[in-house]
């Protein structure tokens, strides 16, 4: 978000620092980065991160109480 809400100042300052041009504006048609932070967008991300970490710690203690090896469980397949 920080990014997004300083790009103007950010991408000048990498471009100094580094010697570089994001944008040449003999080959692309805009020479500047837009950034339209949406807090719709935000709201959607954090509470898609939030649902993953809750459903990736759920399988991580699932995984720990089932106390199967799994090369043992493929054994016989």
């Amino acid at each position: 978000m920080l990014l997004a809400l300083n790009v103007e100042t950010v991408v000048p300052a990498i471009e100094r620092t580094f010697g570089v041009q994001f944008l040449d504006k003999s080959v692309y048609y805009i020479s500047d980065l837009p950034s339209d932070l949406q807090r719709a967008d935000v709201v959607t991300i954090a509470a898609d991160r939030a649902r993953c970490s809750r459903s990736s710690r759920r399988s991580i203690r699932a995984g720990a109480r089932a106390r199967v090896n799994p090369a043992e469980a493929l054994r016989y397949e």
